[in-house]
């Protein structure tokens, strides 16, 4: 067998057997989604439109 590359050849050594893939070790993800703090300018906003509702999924705590 020759292998050429732009016309010159090129050294090789076969391979007797494919070698072995060592399995990845895993990692664990940590959850990536930002939950802000109770006192957040975004819960506050919530709590007053959830207050007005009847049927509020999110119990007020005045």
């Amino acid at each position: 067998m020759q292998i050429t590359n732009n016309g010159r050849r090129v050294k090789f050594k076969a391979i007797q057997q494919r070698p072995e893939m060592k399995p990845k070790e895993q990692r664990k993800r940590r959850p990536t989604t930002y939950i802000p703090p109770q006192d957040h300018s975004w819960r506050k906003a919530y709590r007053k439109v959830a207050a007005k509702t009847t049927n509020s999924p999110l119990e007020v705590v005045a």
